[in-house]
C-alpha cells in the first residue's frame, strides 16, 4: 500500500506535465524510483503515443477532480510543476523538477509534502530516473508496466 501511495503521488505531478513537455519516445523505458532511503523500485514500461495520450487524459481527469493547483512552467531545459491535491483525507503538495530529452532519458526530482486531516505530517523526496532501452519486446502492450522483484 505504501508503494501504491508513493507511485500515485509521483504519477499525478509527473504525468500532468505531459501537456507541457514532449511525449516520451515510443518503446521500452527502464524506470527507477528512489524514495528517501528506501530501496529503489525498478520497473520497465512499454509506451507508444496512444498510451502516453491515454495516460495523460486519465491523469488530467484525476488532477481536475483532486487538485486545486496544477501549474507548470519551463525554465530553460527544466520543467517545474507544483500541485496541491487531496487524496482521501490527505492534502498532498508536490514540486516536481524534470529534465531530459524524453527520447533517451529524463529525470525528475519530486518533493512531496503530505498532511492528513489529523495534522499528521510526512514528506518524501523522490528521484525518478528513466532511460529508453529499446523497442518494446514482442508481446508487450503499450502501457504495460513490469515491476522488478525487489519491492
Amino acid at each position: 500500500m505504501k508503494y501504491f501511495v508513493i507511485i500515485l503521488c509521483t504519477i499525478i505531478p509527473v504525468l500532468t506535465l505531459a501537456e507541457e513537455i514532449p511525449l516520451r519516445k515510443s518503446g521500452l523505458w527502464d524506470i527507477e524510483m528512489i524514495n528517501n532511503d528506501d530501496p529503489a523500485i525498478k520497473m520497465k514500461q512499454c509506451v507508444d503515443a496512444d498510451s502516453e495520450k491515454e495516460t495523460f487524459e486519465m491523469s488530467k481527469r484525476l488532477s481536475e477532480d483532486k487538485c486545486t493547483k496544477n501549474e507548470t512552467r519551463k525554465e530553460g531545459d527544466t520543467y517545474i510543476t507544483e500541485t496541491d491535491c487531496t487524496l482521501g483525507n490527505r492534502r498532498i503538495l508536490t514540486t516536481t523538477v524534470t529534465t531530459g530529452d524524453f527520447s533517451s532519458h529524463y529525470k525528475s526530482h519530486i518533493t512531496v509534502q503530505s498532511v492528513a486531516d489529523d495534522s499528521d505530517e510526512s514528506g518524501s523526496k523522490i528521484i525518478l530516473n528513466a532511460n529508453w532501452i529499446s523497442e518494446c519486446e514482442p508481446g508487450q502492450k503499450p502501457g504495460q508496466m513490469i515491476m522488478s522483484n525487489n519491492e
